[in-house]
């Protein structure tokens, strides 16, 4: 691993890259990388310890949002972006691309941001999908960003993966770095607004509703409305992002949110290693509600209401969350009950089909929406 040295603003010499860094005007193609962003998200890695979206705190942010910016530095829009921060008192997380920082006003601008209390982390560095690539080249992606950051006397803490792209072998690699891997609960799909000059496309990125297709600020709200806040995903170095931030920003307010760092160790407390994975969890047996105090909303899930025990859970409305060593969960419909939607684990190999866990048998059941934005699903789950 390059040594990590140097003073931040001592720094005026020529920064180390690999490859031809494209300049702030180049003409930027989203469009071209909708392939690699929709098998992100369809990987099947549920997982945070291994997935680059997947983040092991999955609920409780108590109306907290955490800004996130991919892909800069860029000397027209990060500026600007950088201003609307400013106007709204918030603090954000900026990923670069190491290939971007290529000139002192590159260097300039990242003191600029660091001096106002943003976080600075890496992001690799020319942006490819890390799944497609040897241990050697990952490394190199990995190191060249390192070095550039830590010649400028900045200590880079959090890690993404381009498109979120990761596997266990891929994120393994990233920790040896002493990075934490940070993925996010919305993605603004603003890079897909970008690629349509304000319209996203479904050709371009599928996963965005069709009601929303030509308004990226009623996507973005809706979705950190389904989460109660979290780590939101934005591109700074895209135009159309940077002059709708202040309305989306105001919107966020006006419904009570507040923006918070992505080492908010209250918010964010396994993101940023303050905390053990818990001895209980969804599925987890109980007798009452009480055994169940993982979470606020946290209750035992009964098959009868006069019966001795059963699983805990949360009430959901198209999420639940998951937590690393324990089988994915699923917002589960549960007729005629109250609430509705509760969390329970699926069937899987860790918890033998449901064999694992004491009182449970394996059911299909479909997936509670509520006024989510989540998709109708069905799945195998253990209930009592």
């Amino acid at each position: 691993m390059n040594a990590r040295r140097g003073l931040f603003f001592a720094a005026l010499a020529v920064v180390s890259s690999s490859g031809c860094a494209p300049t702030d005007e180049a003409a930027e193609n989203p469009a071209e990388h909708s392939n690699d962003w929709e098998k992100a998200y369809e990987a099947p890695v549920s997982d945070p310890i291994c997935s680059g979206i997947v983040l092991p705190d999955r609920a409780n942010f108590g109306h907290h949002v955490a800004l996130t910016f991919d892909d800069g530095p860029n000397l027209e829009t990060t500026p600007k972006v950088l201003e609307v921060l400013k106007k709204h008192n918030a603090h954000a997380a900026f990923l670069l691309n190491g290939m971007r920082i290529t000139s002192d006003a590159h260097k300039k601008l990242l003191g600029e941001m660091h001096a106002a209390g943003h976080i600075l982390g890496n992001h690799t560095q020319h942006h490819l999908n890390a799944v497609t690539l040897s241990t050697t080249k990952l490394k190199d992606e990995i190191e060249s960003t390192d070095k550039i950051l830590f010649d400028l006397g900045l200590a880079p803490k959090y890690f993404r993966f381009p498109f979120g792209s990761s596997n266990c072998d891929t994120a393994k690699l990233a920790r040896t770095y002493g990075y934490a891997i940070t993925g996010w609960h919305v993605d603004s799909a603003d890079w897909c607004f970008a690629a349509g000059q304000g319209v996203c496309k479904k050709s371009t990125f599928k996963y965005v509703p069709d009601e929303f297709r030509s308004d990226m600020g009623g996507y973005v709200l809706s979705q950190v409305e389904s989460t109660k806040g979290g780590v939101v995903l934005f591109h700074d170095i895209h135009g159309n992002t940077a002059n709708h931030l202040d309305v989306i920003l105001g919107a966020l307010e006006e419904r009570g949110y507040s923006f918070v760092g992505l080492d908010d160790v209250a918010v964010f407390p396994k993101l940023n290693g303050a905390s053990a994975p818990p001895a209980v969890w969804i599925g987890s047996t109980c007798k009452a509600d009480a055994d169940c105090s993982f979470d606020k909303t946290g209750f035992c899930l009964r098959a009868a209401a006069d019966a001795a025990s059963g699983v805990c859970s949360i009430p959901c409305a198209g999420y639940c969350p998951d937590q690393s060593g324990f089988a994915a969960t699923f917002c589960a419909t549960i007729e005629g009950a109250t609430p509705s939607g509760a969390c329970a684990q699926k069937a899987a190999t860790e918890n033998d089909t449901c064999n694992k866990l004491a009182g449970t048998h394996a059911a299909t059941v479909d997936r509670f929406v509520g006024e989510s934005t989540a998709k109708p699903a069905t799945a195998d789950v253990c209930l009592p």
